[in-house]
């Protein structure tokens, strides 16, 4: 937690404090993940403001929330905002190991009908159990992007939440992010 002066802008409905992630030393390749919460949940939302990049200058540069996050398993969701030349949010599965770079469930959700402007911004992802599928429903700032479904054998079907951040190069990428809930 650090004084809402550090983020890059301030947060209008933020207090003092605004919780910040980082792999300073890029000594996880610039990924930062902080999870919290009982790994059994399922079937809960998400939703948070996350102070989000525009074409950063360490190239591939976002922010995120992620649900289903299962370190047994490895395994974990996010949903980022992915605003570079690409333009566009991405709903997918990783790993926590760097090793291993798969994804068995991706969705990229074009932006360009949205406020890609960076600054703060409102992720929420419900994530609901559905027979032997789970379906992601994601928003931004308030707009419904839509449901997408898992039903690949190495699904999430239950897991802990948080927010991620990943930027490319030496520094990786500060994380801001508030009003968690």
């Amino acid at each position: 937690i650090v004084d809402m002066s550090a983020a890059p802008a301030a947060l209008a409905t933020g207090g003092a404090k605004v919780g910040l992630i980082h792999d300073a030393d890029a000594s996880y390749t610039g990924i930062a993940t902080a999870i919290i919460g009982d790994i059994n949940s399922m079937n809960y939302t998400i939703e948070g403001d996350v102070y989000m990049y525009t074409n950063h200058d360490s190239g591939s540069a976002y922010t995120g929330l992620v649900v289903y996050a299962d370190t047994s398993t490895g395994v974990y969701v996010k949903l980022v905002a992915d605003f570079d030349a690409n333009n566009r949010l991405r709903l997918y599965n990783n790993q926590f190991s760097m090793a291993t770079f798969s994804y068995s469930f991706s969705n990229s959700i074009d932006a360009t009908d949205l406020d890609t402007v960076a600054g703060w911004h409102n992720l929420k992802v419900e994530v609901k159990n559905v027979g032997d599928s789970t379906s992601y429903t994601c928003y931004y700032d308030g707009g419904l992007l839509g449901t997408y479904v898992d039903s690949g054998t190495d699904r999430g079907a239950h897991g802990q939440w948080g927010v991620f951040a990943f930027g490319g190069g030496a520094a990786g990428l500060p994380g801001y992010f508030d009003n968690l809930k």
